[in-house]
This record gives C-alpha cells, structure tokens and sequence, in this order.
C-alpha cells in the first residue's frame, strides 16, 4: 500500500494531526492498534483554556461539550505541613472520559475524509536512505507495508518506531510514573472542585535533596459528581524521587492513603471500583527534537508534555496543526529531508518553549520548595480579596514577587542563547 501520509497513533496528536493534513488536501491514511472507543489511563481533563481553538476549528466544541461528565471549578491545593487554600479557575477543565473524548476527535479527522484502519500495530519504521519511507506492521496476525511520503509517529511515550529514530528522551529526572483509579464513597469532597496535594511531608522519608533533584508530583483528587461522593483518584511521582525512596507507586499512593491528612479526610472509607491503573509518562523542559527525514514525531511518542503537571493534549494538537502546515510546503516543493521538517520543530517550540519555561521556574522555585509552596499558600489566605482569588492570575504574580525577592531563583534560564523559535543563536 502506497500512500502520501500515515499518521501512526489516533489519539488526541494524532487525529488532530489527520484532521489537519486533510484539511490541506492531502492523502492520509490513520491506524491504531486498537479499535475506538478505546479506554485511555490518562486522565479525563482536557484543558478548554488552551484547546478550545482546536476544537473549534475542527467543528467539534459543541459535541464536546455535550459530553462533559463534570466541570473542575475549583483547586483546593495543600501544601507542605497539609496547609490549605482555595483557588477559582478562569475557565474550567472539561472532565470527559477519554474513551469519549478521543473517539470524538478521531471521528473529526475521519469526517474530514482521512482514512481509519484500527487493529494495525505498526512495528517497524521502512528506512531507506536514511529517510522514512512508511511504516511496517501486523494486522489481523499478517504483516502489512504502508509505504508513506510523509509518516506522523503519534502512538505515545512507549512507541518502539519513535525509539528506532534516536531522539526520544530518557531523563529519569522527566519521567514519572502515575496510577489512576475511580473512586465511590469519597467523604468532604466539595462538587466542582479538584484537590492537588503537594505536600511531600508526609513521606517515610522527607529530603529535600531529593525533591530538589527530582520534584515532588502531586496527589490529586477529581470531583466526578454532582454530590462530591465520587471521584477520580491518583498520584504522579518522578522516577528519580520513587528510586530514591526504594518504593513502587502502588506502595507510594497507599503510604500517603494511609499516612497523610488528606489522605485519611477524602478515602478513609472510599472504595476503589475499576482499579488503580498505570503508566509511565515523559515531559519535557522544552521541546526537544520531534522530527527525520520524512517523518514527524507527535505528543508523548516525543516527550511533550509541560514540565510541571505533565499535561500532553495541547502540545500534541497544536503539533498536528503546524506539521500539517510544514507538510503542505514540504508536498509542494518535494522535500522531505530534514533540514525542511526540522521548520516544524521551530514552529511548535516557538509556542510552547515559553510556557514551558514558566512551567519548569514554577517546578523548580515554587512547587519543589516546600518552604516556597507553604508562603503561597498562607499569603494567598491573606489576601484581601480572599476567596476571590483566580490559580493562573495570582500563580503568575507570585512567581513575579519569587524571584523578584531571591536572586537565586530563575525564570526560563534554560532558554537563554535561545531564540523566540528555539533556535540556538550560536553555531
């Protein structure tokens, strides 16, 4: 089979990647291995804020809203020593199963008249010349050759032909390992509200070292009713922090279940209905490189997602839509090579590199630094105009009086030498 694009991987990058290229006229043919609905592990939360547009241009914002299990309203967000506060969200997370909500954007790239074949598991990338040439793989337990112009690896973090490509990010300090679960008979949750517990204090072992090294994720607790009694439940840990403590994240969910005051509020008598579910999941403090001669590399399968809650959607739709717009030029001129790819990779870190700079200085200076994360928390309470007091609004100024006060801390220095599309300035 011959065809100008395969996008390998339907999932959120992957289908936007689809929709995108067949906007611009192209031939493109999507697979998965699985066949949609499928269940995802991730969680449930798509970001309105940033995908609305997305999701407008690829006329689905209104089915996708229609499928809205519950809007997170509110953070309540602990700290070390289990302080507390409240914040509102300037617009809030859509929580849609993911079974749903992906299927709905894959059901976008079909309708724009992309090609779908499920129960393909590609295995191998067709390499000749030291370009990619398509894609090799198995369906209905026979091998299959998809021959491409242009091949879209969006088949997420474990994708083995992303790995066959040499760039993908290995960085125990940008991994973490998470695990997820439904939740019934959760006590003192309020409707509407998500809780975020950094509160590394609870530990066997509290070292600052470490979570300086490897960053404390968070627990979080998700409403998914309207009565606050059920709720998606789970943790995200660094690799490095679970090595240096010698525990799975089964063993570390269930020690602060157990040990820690929001811990015992929320799940003292809750159940868990479906299981605790895992993955493992990369990110990146800036986007790292996403593409060959003759390929793309989309999402997770690159690393993406920000480097502070390891969201991944955005980065992957918005990727979808600029490597159709550098395919588009790239079909017209006939280049594939790398040097005419690699114009995506500028395009896509021209966005996000400086978002993810605010994301890696807030990691770092405020959410690593317990005693940083404790005077967020207790200035906020003292605000005026406490509770009305809006996350990302009061974060941004925040971060400002950070590290206004404390020459050591730094904002985006990992992008110094950069330029505004991620380029080195020097050679």
């Amino acid at each position: 089979m011959k065809r100008q694009v395969v996008v390998v991987g339907a999932g959120p990058g992957g289908s936007a990647t689809a929709f995108y290229m067949r906007k611009k006229g192209l031939d493109v043919l999507l697979v998965d291995k699985e066949t949609f609905p499928r269940e995802k592990i991730c969680g449930d939360a798509y970001q309105r804020a940033s995908l609305e547009p997305i999701f407008r241009e690829m006329g689905i914002y209104e089915e996708m809203e229609k499928e809205v299990r519950y809007s997170s309203k509110f953070i309540r967000q602990f700290g070390p020593g289990e302080e507390e506060v409240v914040f509102k969200l300037e617009k809030s997370e859509w929580i849609i199963p993911r079974r749903i909500g992906d299927d709905i954007i894959r059901r976008a790239a079909v309708r724009e008249g992309a090609d779908w074949l499920p129960g393909f598991e590609a295995t191998e990338l067709i390499m000749k010349k030291g370009q990619v040439k398509g894609v090799k793989g198995i369906l209905n337990n026979e091998e299959m050759i998809i021959e491409a112009d242009l091949t879209v690896i969006a088949n997420g973090s474990h994708s083995m032909i992303g790995r066959q490509l040499g760039i993908f990010n290995n960085d125990p300090a940008l991994f973490m390992y998470a695990i997820r679960g439904n939740w019934v008979n959760v006590e003192n949750l309020v409707p509407g509200t998500s809780c975020w517990i950094y509160d590394p204090d609870w530990m066997p072992v509290v070292d600052q070292e470490l979570c300086d090294k490897h960053f404390y994720q968070p627990m979080w607790i998700g409403c998914l009713d309207l009565e606050g009694t059920k709720a998606s439940v789970g943790c995200c840990v660094s690799e490095g922090l679970l090595k240096g403590h010698g525990m799975s994240v089964d063993e570390y969910f269930n020690y602060w279940k157990e040990h820690s005051v929001p811990g015992q509020r929320y799940l003292k008598n809750a159940v868990n209905i479906d299981g605790m579910k895992g993955w493992r999941l990369p990110c990146c403090e800036k986007i790292e490189k996403n593409y060959a001669a003759g390929a793309f590399v989309i999402g997770d399968a690159a690393a993406s997602p920000d480097p502070c809650y390891y969201y991944g959607i955005a980065p992957a739709m918005f990727g979808g839509k600029f490597a159709a717009d550098v395919a588009e030029e790239a079909f017209a001129i006939d280049d594939f090579s790398e040097e005419k790819l690699s114009e995506f990779h500028a395009r896509l870190s021209g966005m996000f590199d400086p978002i993810w700079a605010q994301y890696v200085a807030i990691r770092k200076n405020i959410v690593g630094n317990r005693e940083v994360a404790r005077d967020l928390i207790t200035s906020t309470l003292a605000l005026p105009e406490y509770p009305e007091v809006f996350y990302g609004q009061r974060f941004s100024t925040y971060m400002k009086e950070v590290f206004a006060s404390n020459a050591k801390m730094s904002f985006g220095s990992h992008l110094e030498g950069r330029d505004r599309e991620g380029k080195s300035k020097t050679k």
